[in-house]
């Protein structure tokens, strides 16, 4: 099962503030709606409070520590070991992971892929996107948008790939 992060980044590393998305872009919804649709998306019990609606067509698992939490027609997991293996189970073959901050952090070393849009602003947060290093992943595709009517800032979707180590590869 390939493990993918999906998320939205200020130039500030910034992901949120007050458990809310740092701005509206019309564009980055529709590209996690394509990315996300028909497959599993994990996400912390804040993240998913937030939303300001159903995400249709996806099977949604929360990972609290709250063991009474109970939430209509989604799955809930202890831990991301144990929302990892929900989608297993079910015969996933790409999982999302949709934050937050310590979602990401927790499910970093573990991801294959990374689809991140960039905001190309320094917008104020107060919650943050783990550091990546760019030896450990390689970009493979690029695509940056100017901002226009709906999109107040412009922005880049960028497609990371989890980068093999030369140690890594001699052993295989």
């Amino acid at each position: 099962m390939r493990i993918s992060i999906i998320a939205a980044v200020a130039r500030s590393g910034a992901i949120g503030l007050d458990n809310r998305l740092l701005c509206h872009l019309p564009n980055d919804l529709k590209h996690f709606r394509k990315h996300t649709m028909g497959h599993h998306v994990i996400m912390g019990r804040k993240t998913y409070e937030s939303l300001p609606s159903v995400l249709t067509g996806r099977s949604l698992i929360v990972v609290t520590r709250q063991a009474d939490y109970r939430a209509h027609g989604v799955c809930i997991a202890g831990d991301i070991d144990a929302a990892f293996d929900i989608a297993r189970s079910r015969q996933e073959t790409e999982i999302f992971v949709a934050g937050g901050a310590q979602i990401y952090t927790q499910t970093l070393q573990k991801a294959h892929v990374m689809y991140i849009t960039y905001i190309e602003a320094c917008l104020k947060g107060d919650a943050f996107f783990p550091s990546i290093s760019s030896q450990e992943w390689t970009v493979t595709a690029r695509q940056t948008h100017a901002p226009d009517a709906l999109h107040p800032y412009p922005y880049t979707f960028v497609d990371l790939f989890r980068t093999q180590h030369r140690a890594f590869q001699k052993s295989m």
